[in-house]
């Protein structure tokens, strides 16, 4: 029997397939009698349907994570219906979609592809995938994919969870491998440069990022900038005075001035080149 912290809480593992949360992740408690606000108002959150996905520690390994509430109810409906998806501009129609630590499938679910993919080490995504092959697997050590056998890899909230830098940069590397020549890494994060200590905030936060040093990571793993957007969407709306509903977050969506203002979440579509040859060996961090 051991006690292990993970992104869900404290983890009581009793042997296999027996792991308890015996504490549920704090983003999803009371805090001085309100709701404790998001990590950071996900892609669903603002009609963008993503989900955030918080990499694991350990037991549970990186891109396992237990789905927090939001308001896709009313959200993804209304996007589906109106083909209003933020995203899906970035998505063709026989593309195959990989989620990358992918919770409660919001963004997997809403998408029009070709074929759809998620990878998250909870076993329970599998309660929400619908059509999606489902994966539980580390983002570091993707195996089961084939190499260049995916068109568009999306994650959010997730890559400010992995445990160190060297984490990260396996994972993109993983990003790469099975990424098409001209795919696309869809990456939506919290850009610590707008947000200074709050950043910390949060327990499970370990890496650092800014739009820059994200850029400079995947440069470095010789994928190609297509758009870097370093203030796109608010931390959270919770505990805010922000009204929530399906005409501002459409109105914030096309205007950008906005996002300069409320912005403190990146965007950045990262392109594996044509041409370039796969990185040798294993990256890491300096």
């Amino acid at each position: 029997m051991v006690l292990q912290i993970c992104e869900h809480g404290v983890l009581l593992r009793q042997g296999p397939a027996q792991d308890v949360i015996l504490r549920a992740h704090p983003l999803m408690q009371p805090l001085n009698g309100r709701e404790r606000g998001a990590v950071g108002i996900n892609a669903a959150d603002m009609a963008l349907v993503g989900s955030e996905a918080k990499g694991g520690v350990e037991i549970l390994g990186h891109g396992a994570h237990m789905p927090n509430p939001s308001i896709l109810g009313l959200i993804i409906p209304s996007v589906d219906r109106k083909r209003e998806d933020f995203f899906q501009r970035y998505v063709g129609p026989d593309d195959v979609v990989l989620d990358l630590g992918a919770g409660s499938c919001e963004f997997i679910n809403s998408i029009r592809c070709g074929k759809k993919l998620v990878v998250d080490l909870n076993p329970e995504v599998k309660q929400f995938a619908r059509d999606a092959e489902v994966f539980t697997i580390s983002s570091t050590a993707m195996d089961p994919i084939d190499s260049e056998s995916v068109d568009v890899v999306f994650t959010s909230n997730f890559f400010e969870h992995l445990p160190s830098k060297e984490h990260l940069l396996e994972t993109l590397v993983e990003c790469r491998r099975i990424l098409r020549p001209g795919g696309k890494l869809l990456v939506l994060a919290p850009n610590i440069r707008y947000l200074g200590g709050k950043y910390w905030d949060y327990f499970d936060h370990h890496v650092p990022l800014t739009h820059l040093s994200m850029a400079e990571g995947l440069g470095v793993l010789g994928y190609e900038m297509q758009e870097v957007v370093p203030k796109f969407l608010p931390y959270t709306i919770k505990n805010t005075r922000l009204p929530r509903s399906l005409r501002l977050v459409r109105w914030y969506l096309k205007v950008r001035l906005v996002w300069r203002i409320f912005g403190k979440q990146m965007f950045i579509v990262a392109v594996k080149p044509h041409d370039a040859p796969e990185p040798g060996g294993g990256a890491r961090a300096g």
